[in-house]
């Protein structure tokens, strides 16, 4: 009985620890998807602004060159912080 006993125990350790793996994936699954989100949005605000940087006949005012400068700044910084997560994800995954 003991032995059923301890057979039962490890194998509901090891559906946890699968259900925790498969919950690890799901999680950084969701995380590439955030990193693709915003690296979209501020590909589409920069594209924006660059469109009406284009309209006015590269004669922007300074406060949209600030905006772009801005833009390509936070972007910058977006692209960083996404790289680092999918190389963290691709290390946790053995990719690399």
């Amino acid at each position: 009985m003991l032995i059923v006993h301890d057979l039962l125990i490890d194998n509901c350790n090891c559906d946890v620890n699968i259900t925790n793996s498969k919950f690890t994936k799901i999680t950084e699954l969701d995380e590439i998807q955030n990193v693709k989100e915003q690296a979209n949005s501020y590909y589409t605000r920069l594209s924006r602004l660059l469109l009406q940087i284009a309209q006015s006949q590269l004669a922007a005012n300074s406060a949209t060159l600030n905006l772009l400068s801005q833009s390509l700044a936070q972007t910058k910084a977006i692209a960083d912080a996404g790289q680092a997560s999918l190389v963290e994800i691709k290390r946790n995954w053995n990719l690399i």
